[in-house]
């Protein structure tokens, strides 16, 4: 009857399996990637934790830049190189590290102008009002030569503000002079540039004078001299141009030089 039982049990489908080879083998975890062999291969694993460590550095450079643009909310621009410093090597980061992500939380964080502030921003000043801010002494400024580094050339932003058409020519030119604008309303990180004449021309754009900036707070000059670049196309308004230098080679000089 046993040998009839098993028989109607392995035809039918018994409700009870008998243990074969397999019978105490571990099942395989089921968490446990398996390749197509299917042994366990804990190395499919490896991107997502590749991924979520990116993830985890983005976090930090952006927690790092809140608490910069935090703290030069509360005192202001006094000590900020130092504060920017202090806060990003706690955190086992360089202030370049997290100068982009602290610039755009400032353009995020300015409210639209209403239309009466833009009517104060275009309206025409005073003489007066347009030497003080427009001319520059270069007598009276300790200036550093940048010339001698490998620079690439990059157009002035906001020229119209601050020179004719006719006047590019006539105060651009192969010299120019950087001067750091910490006081900017709209741009604590903003470059002015300043022909030889003392004469402003416009600005270095957002983006490479976030990266410049940490660099020559730290050299601590009042100006610097750079190339200049005026680009003149028949029937069409001169270009100017500033030849800043390279990011890389401006940064290993300045770590040699502030030893």
């Amino acid at each position: 009857m046993g040998f009839l039982n098993d028989l109607l049990q392995s035809l039918f489908g018994g409700s009870e399996r008998k243990p074969g080879r397999d019978a105490g083998r571990a099942p395989m975890p089921a968490e446990e990637s398996q390749s197509p062999s299917g042994q366990a291969c804990p190395q499919c694993e490896r991107p997502a934790v590749r991924k979520r460590a990116r993830a985890s550095d983005l976090q930090l450079v952006a927690a790092v830049a809140r608490e910069i643009v935090e703290y030069e909310s509360a005192h202001g621009d006094s000590g900020a190189w130092g504060a920017r410093e202090a806060i990003a090597q706690a955190h086992g980061l360089s202030v370049v590290d997290v100068a982009d992500e602290t610039l755009r939380i400032k353009e995020r964080s300015r409210a639209p102008a209403t239309p009466k502030e833009r009517a104060a921003r275009v309206s025409p000043k005073s003489s007066n009002e347009r030497s003080r801010t427009r001319i520059l002494d270069a007598d009276d400024m300790r200036l550093l030569d940048l010339r001698h580094l490998e620079a690439t050339p990059l157009k002035l932003r906001g020229i119209a503000h601050y020179v004719s058409d006719r006047g590019r020519a006539q105060h651009g030119g192969s010299e120019l002079i950087l001067k750091r604008e910490p006081e900017n309303p709209h741009d604590s990180f903003a470059i002015a540039v300043y022909g030889m004449t003392g004469r402003k021309l416009g600005h270095v754009s957002a983006s490479r004078a976030a990266q410049l900036t940490p660099l020559l707070d730290r050299l601590g000059y009042d100006g610097y001299i750079v190339g200049g670049i005026v680009e003149q196309v028949p029937g069409r308004i001169a270009q100017l141009h500033a030849m800043l230098p390279r990011v890389p080679l401006l940064r290993a000089w300045v770590k040699e030089q502030t030893r």
